[in-house]
């Protein structure tokens, strides 16, 4: 898998990273709002493109309803692609079924 993600082009470039981190700044001197959305747990076959499509405009709908509500610039986040593995604490939910642990 890493010489996969070697090979690839880097899904974030440092200039984005740097923007977000002042973007950030701003929210947590109550400046703008932070809009974190996405899915909890994303199966590998569930990834596809109409479905990131999907989430990026649920997420932009309720950043403009957000920017019109608070009078405030909203910082979105997209929680997408690497939800795959997830931790968990038991092996058994509160169902009594088998922990769900991601495809990964």
């Amino acid at each position: 898998m890493r010489t996969v993600l070697e090979s690839v082009p880097p899904i974030t470039v440092p200039a984005e990273i740097d923007r977000l981190h002042t973007q950030l700044a701003q929210v947590a001197n109550g400046e703008a709002f932070l809009l974190q959305g996405g899915d909890c747990a994303e199966t590998f076959a569930d990834n596809t493109e109409p479905h990131i499509r999907a989430n990026i405009r649920t997420l932009l709908q309720m950043a403009v309803v957000l920017t019109y509500g608070a009078s405030l610039p909203v910082v979105k986040v997209g929680r997408i692609a690497g939800q795959y593995a997830k931790p968990r604490s038991s092996n058994i939910d509160a169902l009594g079924l088998p922990s769900y642990r991601g495809d990964i």
